[in-house]
């Protein structure tokens, strides 16, 4: 393959972007998280230009600190977010590239392919560039310190050090995980760099990575305890490895595998690495003798292993490991690639048709968060032109969407506390067909049973997937 089809890395993560944003309508937002973030880089925004109030912000604040830092461009936050995650999914594609390209530098033209064919049309690695979540640019961050670490080891430049320090603070406070998944990475260089004539690089990366921590920990405002008090951390068991079945505070969830084989086996779900399964006839012993190789390989154990004791399931907390997964299985791709060339036409009916499987996933596993992500419009947009913004509403879940599109209305939230009183004339907005199971025994259901039993609740409108707006009389 030419050396410029891979400018396909841009144009087409572009044109997905375009099609989904300027002609279906998406602003890359669905469900608490995104609202959340959002949120907080307006909050962050305005903080600049002068003294508020302070906020609260659970999550880390590298993604909206970063949306907040680009808002000059624009007044649409949501646009910045949006592009800030499909920026980083392409610089991803050229980083995995980049990597591949060290370890196997003589292979050029089928690492361009195998990226073109097996991460950028990935069905879930596509879809996350275009939310307002974290996770793709988590992902470049990660490939970013695995690519100056891996330099480092091969030219002992302590520039790369460096920025690969400074990076690795950010990733974590784009992402908490990140950490367990680079730290492999980081115990293999820092055991080779303590030597006397490296004190300066050593002493130098210690001030970097303390400055930026310092730095990102200014921005969380009065938030640090998330750090240590995640629910991640404080649930983790390794228990948790044989059950599918678990009770949090965030209610109680239901998976349809235990969590040692979501962990380890979910790098093959067709919505991200279709062709997996397909490679695996080709790996051979040999694969697994560079050093480079055996430090992702060690890497991902260690994330899985991490993963398989989180008291739930999300196949999005694969999105930053999956990249050095897919990095694995480059000589078994290239080994069926030699053996597919051969015979022209198959190997072209072959690319096609895994090609249009993959648009086809990708399309069907968007759909939900777009049918999601319009309905929050539809439900606010309701609330606005129909009722007194003086309305109580009590709600849960969606009270996040609501405030992003100029819902004015106090929320009353039922997760947060029980009530003993619910004003009349007050609005519920509810789902009770998706929470009973999740939330019982937990502040939503209580407060909806409580509701239910003492006051006349007077259906006004029933929307898509089980939203229903109530009015207390």
């Amino acid at each position: 393959m030419k050396k410029h089809y891979s400018y396909l890395f841009i144009i087409f993560p572009i044109a997905v972007f375009i099609i989904i944003r300027f002609l279906y309508g998406f602003n890359g937002l669905y469900g608490q998280d995104s609202y959340e973030y959002l949120r907080y880089c307006n909050w962050l925004k305005d903080s600049f230009h002068s003294e508020i109030g302070s906020s609260s912000f659970f999550w880390p604040v590298a993604y909206p600190l970063l949306g907040a830092a680009f808002s000059f461009f624009t007044d649409a936050s949501d646009l910045i977010l949006q592009l800030i995650s499909l920026t980083s999914f392409i610089i991803s594609l050229y980083l995995v590239r980049q990597i591949l390209l060290l370890i196997y530098p003589e292979h050029q033209r089928d690492i361009t392919i195998f990226v073109l064919f097996t991460l950028m049309i990935s069905p879930f690695y596509l879809r996350g560039a275009l939310f307002i979540m974290s996770d793709s640019l988590a992902s470049m961050f990660c490939l970013l310190v695995i690519y100056f670490l891996f330099l480092f080891r091969r030219k002992s430049k302590a520039k790369d050090l460096w920025i690969a320090g400074f990076i690795t603070v950010t990733a974590f406070f784009t992402r908490y995980p990140t950490i367990i998944l680079l730290l492999f990475s980081w115990i293999f260089v820092v055991r080779n760099i303590f030597q006397p004539f490296k004190l300066k690089t050593i002493l130098i990366s210690i001030a970097i990575v303390a400055a930026t921590t310092l730095l990102l920990l200014s921005f969380k405002n009065d938030n640090s305890r998330g750090l240590v008090t995640h629910q991640w951390l404080t649930e983790w068991s390794v228990f948790n490895s044989f059950s599918s079945s678990f009770i949090t505070a965030d209610g109680i969830e239901h998976d349809r595998m235990i969590n040692i084989l979501y962990a380890f086996i979910s790098f093959f779900h067709p919505g991200y690495f279709i062709i997996g399964l397909f490679l695996l006839p080709f790996l051979r012993k040999k694969d697994f003798l560079q050093i480079e190789i055996k430090i992702l390989l060690a890497s991902i154990v260690i994330y899985s292993f991490f993963l398989m004791g989180i008291p739930f399931q999300n196949l999005r907390f694969l999105m930053i490991s999956f990249p050095l997964f897919s990095i694995l299985l480059f000589p078994a791709f290239e080994r069926m690639y030699a053996f597919v060339i051969k015979k022209k036409f198959l190997c072209i009916s072959i690319f096609t048709l895994f090609s249009l499987i993959q648009i086809a996933l990708f399309i069907y596993s968007f759909r939900p968060f777009y049918i999601q992500n319009k309905l929050e419009q539809k439900i606010a947009n309701d609330i606005v032109s129909n009722y007194s913004p003086t309305k109580e509403i009590y709600t849960f879940s969606i009270d996040p969407a609501l405030q992003a599109y100029d819902v004015k209305n106090p929320i009353c939230n039922l997760w947060q506390k029980t009530y003993d009183v619910f004003n009349k004339g007050s609005l519920v907005l509810f789902n009770p067909d998706a929470f009973g199971e999740k939330w019982k025994g937990k502040n939503p259901m209580v407060n909806w049973d409580k509701m239910n039993r003492d006051n006349l609740l007077v259906e006004l409108k029933a929307y898509q997937k089980g939203w229903r707006l109530y009015e207390i009389r």
